[in-house]
């Protein structure tokens, strides 16, 4: 199943190359609002297959490895956050127990508050207490989630684009028992809690 998933995704993605090639050309013979408004979904559409496409591929290597003690420290993508965007971190040396792609858990949660953060000014992450172990807290200033899309922001296929990256999170996260959710107040920004259980993190002492 691996290797038919693998030249499946590499069939596709040569098909995709092919229509966009063909787009390209109709765009540069053929300049009018009304092709132009045609051409526009299709090409959306197809940045929808890419993303499809290699979310297929994050999520076959889904439990491939063994979970590993990952130093969060490491994995935050700092060098990813635009420089309008203040990255304040506020953690301690902080170990999880996790599958080695938690790194794309924090990944997807810049790209959701970029995406639809709205006009985001600051990016916090810290710790805090919880029942039975810390809360891992990422939140932002942002526009928030309105209450009536929290139950279902984790659901495979619900959101704006593909809406693939928050399920993925939670996938990643529940290999080893752990679980996020949305905390943040609408219209003063997103926050999301990722519960670590007793035994499933590590401080290291300086």
């Amino acid at each position: 199943l691996k290797l038919m998933n693998s030249i499946t995704r590499h069939d596709i993605r040569n098909k995709v190359s092919v229509l966009s090639g063909y787009l390209a050309l109709i765009e540069d013979i053929v300049v009018n609002d009304e092709v132009a408004a045609l051409l526009a979904p299709m090409k959306g559409t197809i940045s929808a297959i890419t993303r499809q496409i290699e979310f297929s591929k994050l999520y076959q290597d889904l439990g491939e490895r063994k979970p590993e003690w990952i130093p969060i420290h490491d994995i935050l993508p700092i060098a990813q956050v635009p420089p309008n965007i203040t990255f304040i971190e506020e953690i301690p040396d902080l170990d999880v127990y996790a599958d080695p792609m938690l790194e794309k858990v924090f990944e997807n949660l810049l790209d959701n508050t970029i995406r639809h953060g709205g006009d985001v000014h600051s990016i916090r992450i810290s710790v805090d207490s919880c029942d039975n172990g810390l809360c891992i807290i990422w939140e932002d200033d942002g526009t928030g989630i309105p209450d009536e899309e929290k139950p279902h922001i984790f659901e495979r296929g619900y959101g704006k684009n593909t809406g693939l990256g928050l399920y993925l999170i939670s996938n990643i996260l529940a290999i080893t028992g752990l679980n996020i959710t949305e905390t943040g107040k609408p219209g003063k920004g997103a926050r999301f809690e990722i519960h670590c259980y007793l035994g499933s993190y590590r401080i290291r002492k300086s």
